[in-house]
């Protein structure tokens, strides 16, 4: 790998970290498990900013942290599952 792939590579997990990271001091993965399993009821029941929520779920969706079924129901996978914090 040369040096340039390296530097974005290196930046690439440092952001993963930090959506993670967030993800957890909210308790997201902790609120989908318990039924705000709709962007709309998180927004609502936790009174956050629609757009930014939408780019954190566009991030753990790619990285499988959660699927969309229909009806826009948030689901955790099973790498999700494990950032709940009764699994920390």
């Amino acid at each position: 790998m040369n040096i340039k792939n390296e530097l974005k590579s290196m930046f690439t997990e440092h952001w993963k970290y930090l959506a993670i990271s967030a993800a957890c001091k909210i308790n997201l993965f902790d609120k989908i498990f318990n039924g705000q399993n709709t962007i709309k009821k998180l927004v609502q029941a936790n009174n956050w900013h629609q757009n930014t929520l939408e780019h954190l779920f566009h991030f753990l969706k790619s990285d499988a942290y959660i699927i969309e079924l229909e009806n826009n129901l948030l689901k955790l996978t099973e790498k999700g599952d494990l950032l709940r914090e009764a699994n920390l």
